[in-house]
């Protein structure tokens, strides 16, 4: 079971971009530098790679991968211990991981996660790992991976949720009587992200009314079946996710045979074929309600997940899914320590005094029943 304390940084708020980029500027002429002289050293492309990782490891205080430690650095003036951080978001994403592709490893020193990337006709490895005296995470990449630094690192940081402000979403819902107690007991709960919003979607749907363990199964032999080779120091990554035209292009036979019925299969290969066309390319000033009523007009998805979809991936903090069974229990249990649960619409009522940090409210109401 994962320690506390071991993945994510206790806070974190902004960076300012100019800085940001700066940084992400120098990292990238110093290793394309280094690049160049492991590249001139060293034949053979794969062991190259293995050479450029550790000819960049020791650089670590002074080179090229410091600059992504700092740039997911919280502001000094930001910091806010926050104890259970690590625990709630690696926990959530150790049981959610799609094996063979991403994995949460724990050894004497610490949790760590990693994970295969393939972005922007780039391919290779990411490894996130929390520095607790410093209150920060710390990201070793593939060399390859240089290319797409800038927006890699961004969406670590929508993974991580590193943008909350914790103390002022704390501050908020702490005023409702049902969630202060809670809140007052776990500070400062993120809510995870996602590195790829298809990837999520597709897990999303594959959650659909089965168990965490099932889901994470299935998603495991999806990965298997229809991604694709990745080489890695970690032997827990086998391979990088299937892109959309790869599963769009799936037949619905296909995908059911990894062990699901045949309409889950068509959500799957319908959602696939959604984000092809752009369907989760939000465009500026997208309203959750539109978003919401676009995603359930796809065979397959209804309110739960559309709502999941857009708390997770799409980052919309007051997404709220109401029809949680889970969420319709804590609610109850909080409230008057009742083993029932309360309705869909007595909760979804209910929520409107956390907006707009509903998302953030689910999260305390899950982590209350653990």
């Amino acid at each position: 079971m994962l320690e506390p304390a071991q993945l994510l940084p206790l806070a974190h708020r902004h960076i300012a971009g100019q800085l940001m980029r700066a940084r992400v500027a120098a990292m990238q002429e110093q290793v394309e530098r280094m690049q160049a002289q492991a590249g001139h050293q060293d034949g053979g492309h794969r062991h190259q790679g293995q050479r450029l990782a550790a000819t960049v490891q020791p650089q670590m205080q002074g080179g090229a991968l410091v600059a992504a430690e700092q740039a997911l650095h919280p502001l000094q003036s930001d910091r806010v211990h926050v104890p259970g951080i690590a625990r709630q978001v690696g926990h959530m994403l150790q049981a959610r991981v799609m094996r063979g592709m991403e994995a949460v490893v724990q050894e004497a020193g610490g949790a760590y996660y990693i994970r295969s990337v393939s972005m922007e006709n780039s391919q290779g490895w990411l490894k996130v790992s929390h520095l607790p005296q410093k209150q920060q995470l710390l990201i070793d990449i593939a060399p390859s991976l240089l290319p797409v630094l800038q927006n890699l690192l961004a969406r670590v940081r929508r993974q991580f949720d590193l943008e909350a402000n914790p103390a002022t979403i704390a501050q908020h819902l702490s005023d409702d009587n049902l969630l202060a107690a809670t809140v007052q007991a776990m500070p400062g709960l993120r809510v995870p992200g996602a590195f790829d919003n298809m990837e999520l979607g597709l897990r999303a749907i594959l959650g659909q009314q089965v168990s965490v363990a099932g889901a994470t199964t299935i998603s495991g032999r999806l990965v298997a079946r229809f991604g694709t080779a990745c080489q890695s120091p970690y032997p827990q990554l086998s391979y990088f996710f299937p892109d959309a035209n790869t599963l769009a292009n799936a037949s619905i036979d296909e995908i059911a045979s990894l062990g699901m019925p045949g309409r889950r299969a068509a959500t799957i290969k319908h959602f696939a074929e959604f984000c092809q066309h752009g369907g989760l390319q939000l465009k500026p000033g997208s309203e959750l309600a539109d978003v919401i009523h676009q995603l359930k007009q796809l065979p397959g998805i209804g309110e739960w997940t559309a709502q999941y979809i857009a708390m997770r991936a799409l980052r919309f903090p007051n997404a709220f899914p109401a029809g949680d069974l889970g969420l319709q229990k804590a609610a109850a249990k909080l409230a008057n320590g009742a083993s029932d649960r309360w309705g869909e619409s007595q909760l979804s009522e209910h929520s409107q005094v956390w907006a707009p940090w509903r998302s953030y409210a689910a999260m305390y109401l899950w982590q209350s029943l653990s």
